[in-house]
């Protein structure tokens, strides 16, 4: 829904793109991301959100876009992640552009079974399940995976990603966990 991020009501599945931006213009096709992304060389994460009424067209929708845009997306020198809680959406996604990262973001109900059996190059726990258990970042990095730790909005969370080498952070609060960083 449009509610969590928009503040407004609104099935996105049951609204046009032209209703969408109605009611929240600042909504952006995936073409336009990309077109900024490639102009700034900025890398993306994308999550692929399941279930959704349209099944797999998501990927489907994803891979074309993706492929279409492929030699300015290698010309850029920008990495595109695509990250999903959904098995089967990571698997769509590596057996389609096996050159695109995957990362397979962890349910704490299934951690074991999902790190088990995918095959995404990353993995996505919570910023919750590697402070509970920390050694889950050793184990990953001697696998060769790389850790995208969601969602890292306090400042201590954001120092104990960096003192535990995360590779990617994902947060609602960029300019703060950049401020953190001591980033400009």
């Amino acid at each position: 829904t449009l509610q969590r991020i928009a503040s407004v009501p609104g099935d996105i599945a049951g609204l046009t793109l032209k209703e969408i931006r109605g009611r929240y213009p600042q909504v952006m096709l995936l073409s336009e991301l990309l077109d900024l992304a490639i102009a700034h060389g900025k890398d993306l994460a994308i999550e692929t959100k399941h279930p959704v009424p349209t099944g797999r067209q998501v990927e489907t929708v994803l891979v074309q876009q993706l492929k279409n845009r492929e030699s300015e997306i290698a010309n850029s020198g920008i990495e595109i992640s695509v990250m999903s809680f959904s098995w089967f959406a990571i698997e769509i996604m590596r057996r389609s552009l096996s050159e695109i990262n995957t990362v397979m973001l962890l349910n704490p109900r299934t951690v074991r079974i999902t790190n088990r059996f995918t095959s995404a190059q990353s993995l996505g726990p919570s910023i919750e399940m590697i402070k509970k258990n920390s050694e889950f970042i050793s184990t990953a990095k001697k696998a060769g995976k790389r850790l995208f730790v969601w969602t890292v909005d306090e400042p201590a969370d954001v120092e104990f990603c960096a003192s535990n080498r995360i590779d990617v952070v994902i947060t609602n609060k960029p300019a703060q966990a950049r401020k953190v960083l001591g980033y400009p």
